[in-house]
C-alpha cells in the first residue's frame, strides 16, 4: 500500500464518498507518517461535469505533479 510511502504521490479525482460506498477519499485523507501530504483526494459532487474536473486538474493535480517531480506516472 502506498498510503505510508513518501516516495509515491497518489492523486484521486472521484465522486464524493458522502454518496458512494465505502465513503472514503475525503480531503482529510492525506497519507500517513512521513508520507503525509502524498495522498491527494479531490472529491466532487455527483454529476459535477467538466468545469469542476478541469479546475481540479489545473489548480491541484498539475501543481502537485510539478512539485513532486515523479519519475513515472501511472
Amino acid at each position: 500500500m502506498t498510503y505510508g510511502d513518501p516516495g509515491v504521490l497518489t492523486l484521486s479525482l472521484h465522486e464524493s464518498g458522502r454518496y458512494l460506498f465505502p465513503g472514503t477519499g475525503s480531503l482529510a485523507e492525506r497519507g500517513a507518517g512521513a508520507a503525509t501530504g502524498t495522498a491527494v483526494n479531490i472529491p466532487l459532487p455527483p454529476y459535477a461535469g467538466d468545469a469542476p474536473y478541469l479546475r481540479a486538474v489545473e489548480e491541484v493535480i498539475i501543481p502537485a505533479v510539478l512539485d513532486f517531480r515523479p519519475d513515472i506516472i501511472v
